[in-house]
């Protein structure tokens, strides 16, 4: 999946995949370690894929294809807006998930790379 860039930083656009840096190969790397890094990985790309659904939907309705009803049903169906309803707010939410994410690098990711 491709998504648009939206900033630039000194000429580096971000969310653009052909400008993100791919891991290097780390040798001795376990069957075990390599499907972590997957599940990771899988975590990364949905959220990617969630932000991209908005931005589209946003998109449509900017450009008069799409109606504040269909940006408001398809915004209400992503999971994002679930752990937003579930957390009671859009920054609390997204520092659940960061703090989550980070406590799964510490714990599995980081300690497996050492």
């Amino acid at each position: 999946m491709t998504v648009e860039p939206i900033l630039t930083l000194e000429g580096i656009p971000f969310l653009d995949d052909a400008t993100r840096p791919s891991a290097p190969a780390i040798p001795g790397v376990t069957p075990m370690q390599r499907a972590r890094g997957r599940r990771l990985g899988l975590y990364h790309r949905h959220h990617l894929a969630e932000l991209a659904a908005v931005r589209a939907a946003l998109d449509r309705f900017r450009s008069g294809t799409g109606t504040v009803e269909a940006v408001s049903e398809g915004v209400a169906s992503l999971s994002m807006v679930a752990n937003y309803r579930a957390f009671g707010n859009l920054c609390g939410q997204q520092c659940q998930m960061l703090q989550m994410h980070h406590d799964i690098e510490e714990g599995s990711v980081f300690p497996a790379i050492r």
